[in-house]
């Protein structure tokens, strides 16, 4: 059962995010989404090699760039942006 959950790691050949410095990154969730990642990440760290929420929040973030790269960008690594994204609700 829990030997057959896939972990959230980067495609083999492919560097982790680029581990020089360390930036905050905010972002706003709701309670019930902020809760279940705690859950979740406390489910890691027991089953899988996962030791702080900083690493879990990391990988599940790689993982879901790493789909979309796959999805909409041929598979090919998505270059940094540094601009500054659009704050608030987004436009119907």
């Amino acid at each position: 059962m829990a030997e057959d959950v896939p972990k959230a790691v980067p495609a083999p050949g492919r560097p982790q995010a680029i581990c020089d410095e360390k930036v905050q990154l905010g972002v706003k969730v709701s309670e019930e989404l902020k809760g279940r990642a705690r859950a979740a990440y406390k489910e890691a760290a027991y089953h899988e090699d996962v030791s702080t929420f900083h690493q879990f929040v990391s990988q599940a973030l790689e993982a879901e760039i790493h789909r979309i790269e796959l999805a909409y960008n041929n598979g090919e690594r998505l270059q940094p942006r540094a601009e500054n994204l659009r704050r608030g609700r987004p436009a119907l």
